[in-house]
């Protein structure tokens, strides 16, 4: 039986966003747009402020009601920046505040939640993994609807006879590539998940049609927030937006023609935004040129080899059309040529998806096998300069940083101190002989609670979609709980290293069995990470008696390095951002710290902290590097060198509370 447990600032959920009386006249008005639809009538306040206190979203639709669990979720990296150029020439924009989100519905495997969420209103997507709803404001349809209702529609209610069109077969855009001849399937696991690091530009034409700058960077946000859910869903790719450009005086381009308009965007961006200075995998124009609306155009597998030409652009649909989705298509169509995909109209089974050459409302938002294998091959292939994706360890949000965080031994009470908005929440799970096991068993991008216990070798799972657990036995008395993605395939699988015996038991969640590893020698202590970057964690061990470290690297083999004494405490992680864990150790009897580069094996060191201090590093500002972070059980406090937002104090504890980033520290 499956029991639910809830954080202590879950209220009764109540559903707020209920069916409207909907008119005869605004039935008959939205017929013109659509078969089947559904009118909600919402508040966008209150829809942000339960999102952002992690309650669920009820919505009622004819199908169902959905329970919608989202939280912020910002595609921008650690080191986004965003100009604008005006009449007196380039300036900064402010980062705004995060409108997109993301989530499960709660009770539903499989599920996808994408949403873009402001005081003024709401869209995006909520997919079943077997049907996928759209959700945005009905006054797009109607003039008879009112500012709080929303349709909810499918992809096939839509009644439009609109369509658009990549011309991507013409003016030699298909380079080397229309030779390929791809076969056999493969999945992004070989070199480990990846995100795909995207600057964007907005001319002029879209600038004026989103209200300015800060407006044409949210939508393209929005936009990409939506594409991102399904390549991370197809194809385990993430989106990170590193840089944003917009114009909001004349821009240079030449919109004459598609192809005009790619190749000017091309050597403009190439002249003014290097990639020695912007660094980047693609850059992608958001255009509203006359002569370019819902159309797109890009250079064919370009990503990571030939940079040079590593750009598309998509043309926004006509406003006047009230169609939103065609956005998602165009953008999610585009960046695939990119990485590798080619038209798929002529192949079995591609019909009506993304890489057809010509999309329209029956066109579903999903690649064919064909499509996910060339990309994924593509990836495999030449992927070598995309960013291994950011999971950071304790990540309990979803927002790609370690969150502060306690367990509380002596109630068995877990408190977490969200970064993505700053709300503490809480939950009693186990007991005072548990040990810390926390991981993303359930695959949904955020940390679930979860420990092991040694009495009997249990494991129980809170599951961060909707708060229920489960449970299963994998270990023994006396064994050590060491959790991590062993396989890649981007879920925590339940481990443990037997001191006893020196082997490690791995249950690979992928598929593929227990592993059964003898690795280490009486007195060892596991210090997995993933040193060789290829999105698997490594079996390795620290040796106390000699300060030695055996890595068995799943890609790269055994290798042995002597950094350290017995009584420091090893700490590896990327400190370095190369996507490679670092071996690493604090020194309590200093207060330093001294980290082993995975690049060249060379070592720095440098002073942070003090005796008595507990180390509890992670990823806290999000930035793909571990930051240097102790606990003061004198003081209560946490402090974080964090490496793009410099150093953090917080108060957040209590005496004999645990921090949870120390729990696989030997």
């Amino acid at each position: 039986m499956t029991k639910r447990f809830f954080f202590v600032v879950f209220i009764a959920l109540t559903s707020f966003l209920t069916t409207s009386a909907q008119s005869g006249a605004l039935r008959n008005d939205l017929g013109n747009s659509f078969r089947n639809v559904d009118v909600v009538r919402l508040n966008a306040r209150d829809a942000i402020r339960r999102a952002r206190s992690d309650r669920p979203i009820a919505l009622a639709a004819a199908a169902g009601t959905f329970e919608l669990a989202v939280a912020p979720h910002d595609l921008r990296a650690a080191r986004y920046t965003a100009l604008d150029t005006g009449a007196d020439g380039l300036r900064p924009l402010d980062r705004t505040p995060v409108t997109t989100y993301k989530g499960k519905i709660v009770g539903t495997n499989g599920s996808e939640v994408r949403l873009t969420m402001d005081e003024t209103g709401i869209e995006g997507y909520f997919s079943t993994g077997a049907e996928r709803y759209f959700i945005e404001p009905a006054a797009r349809y109607s003039k008879l609807a009112a500012a709080d209702e929303f349709v909810v529609y499918r992809a096939a209610d839509v009644l439009r006879d609109k369509s658009f069109i990549c011309p991507q077969d013409l003016a030699g855009k298909m380079q080397d590539g229309e030779k390929l001849v791809w076969s056999g399937s493969q999945t992004l696991t070989a070199n480990g998940l990846k995100a795909v690091e995207i600057a964007t530009e907005a001319d002029s034409d879209f600038v004026a049609s989103a209200a300015g700058p800060a407006g044409a960077n949210a939508k393209i946000l929005s936009i990409l927030n939506m594409v991102e859910g399904v390549y991370e869903t197809d194809l385990g790719l993430t989106i990170s937006v590193v840089f944003q450009h917009t114009w909001t005086t004349p821009d240079p381009f030449n919109g004459a023609t598609t192809d005009t308009l790619l190749n000017s965007f091309q050597s403009y961006w190439n002249a003014n935004f290097p990639l020695a200075q912007y660094a980047r995998d693609t850059a992608h124009l958001f255009s509203y040129k006359p002569t370019v609306r819902a159309q797109g155009y890009a250079f064919l597998s370009v990503v990571c080899g030939n940079r040079d030409f590593a750009y598309g652009l998509s043309g926004r649909v006509d406003v006047g059309w009230g169609w939103e989705e065609a956005n998602f298509l165009v953008t999610s169509h585009e960046i695939a040529h990119n990485l590798g995909a080619t038209h798929s109209d002529a192949v079995p089974n591609c019909a009506n998806t993304l890489m057809n050459a010509q999309l329209s409302g029956s066109t579903q938002m999903t690649f064919c096998s064909t499509s996910r294998n060339e990309i994924t091959s593509y990836v495999v292939a030449n992927g070598t300069c995309l960013t291994p994706r950011s999971l950071a360890r304790f990540d309990y949000d979803g927002d790609g940083k370690t969150d502060v965080g306690i367990f509380r031994p002596a109630v068995g009470e877990w408190w977490l101190n969200r970064s993505s908005t700053g709300v503490t929440v809480a939950a009693q799970f186990g007991n005072a002989a548990d040990r810390i096991a926390s991981g993303d068993f359930t695959g949904d991008g955020k940390t679930d609670i979860a420990i092991f216990r040694p009495s009997n070798g249990y494991w129980f799972v809170l599951r961060s979609e909707d708060g229920s657990f489960f449970s299963f036995p994998f270990g023994a008395a006396g064994d050590i709980p060491e959790p991590a993605d062993y396989d890649g395939d981007g879920k925590t699988d339940a481990a443990v290293f037997r001191p006893s015996n020196a082997t490690w038991y791995i249950s690979q969640s992928g598929g593929a069995g227990t592993v059964i590893a003898q690795f280490g020698a009486t007195g060892d202590l596991p210090v997995t990470a993933d040193y060789d970057g290829d999105g698997k964690s490594d079996i390795a061990i620290f040796r106390p008696s000699n300060g030695e470290w055996w890595l068995n690297r799943s890609t790269a083999g055994t290798i042995a390095f002597q950094f350290g004494s017995g009584t420091d405490k090893c700490v590896p992680g990327d400190y370095t951002g190369d996507g490679k864990a670092d071996i690493a150790f604090f020194r309590p009897a200093t207060g330093f710290w001294y980290i082993l580069r995975s690049e060249n094996f060379s070592f720095f060191s440098f002073p942070f902290g003090t005796v008595g201090d507990v180390p509890a590093p992670g990823d806290y500002d999000g930035d793909g590097k571990f930051d240097p972070t102790v606990y003061r059980p004198s003081n209560l406090t946490w402090y974080i060198s964090g490496t793009a937002a410099g150093t953090t104090i917080v108060s957040f504890g209590a005496t004999g509370d645990s921090p949870l980033p120390n729990a696989f520290v030997p």
